[in-house]
Parts: C-alpha cells; sequence; structure tokens
C-alpha cells in the first residue's frame, strides 16, 4: 500500500489496540506504517530510537507500506516486539 492509504487502513482497525495479538498474548500498543522493502531494518532501528514513526520514516526511502503492530515497547519492557497486521488478521 501506499503510505496513505496504510494511514487510512490503520484509522480503520484502531479498535484492535488494546486487545491481545495471538501468539503474544500481549496488548496490541501501537499500530504503525512501515515500509515493505529492504529499509525496513533502518526504519525500525529508527523508530526504536525515536518512538516516532514519522520522523523514522523521513530516514528511509520506501513507496510500499504495510501496518506493523507494536506490543512491547525498549522503555517499559527492554525490548520492542512487533509483527505484521497480515500475520495475525486477514481483510
Amino acid at each position: 500500500m501506499t503510505y496513505k492509504k496504510t494511514i487510512q487502513k490503520i484509522r480503520s482497525v484502531k479498535h484492535l489496540i488494546g486487545s491481545d495479538a495471538p501468539k503474544w498474548s500481549s496488548p496490541i500498543l501501537e499500530m504503525i506504517p512501515a515500509p515493505a522493502n529492504a529499509s525496513f531494518h533502518k526504519y525500525i532501528q529508527a523508530f526504536k530510537k525515536t518512538g516516532d514513526f514519522k520522523q523514522a520514516k523521513q530516514m528511509v526511502t520506501a513507496d510500499k507500506f504495510d501496518i506493523l503492530l507494536i506490543f512491547r515497547t525498549p522503555k517499559i519492557h527492554g525490548d520492542l516486539i512487533y509483527e505484521w497486521y497480515s500475520f495475525f488478521f486477514k481483510e
């Protein structure tokens, strides 16, 4: 999806925030757009440092994005645990 379409899709599934993600039995804390290409690693490292997906997006070049579910964050849990939305939920 494009970045804009990913943001729109996130808005439509925001109701899932707070519910437990399958397999992890941990509540979904946040949903963010993430690049679906080789720049993902650079993006996620920037997100871990800043906690801001908009800042992280500025550090990468990507045309296609998907939804990333965040379960645990480094500040609270010591690590960032995440999965792709499509891994758990089908459209």
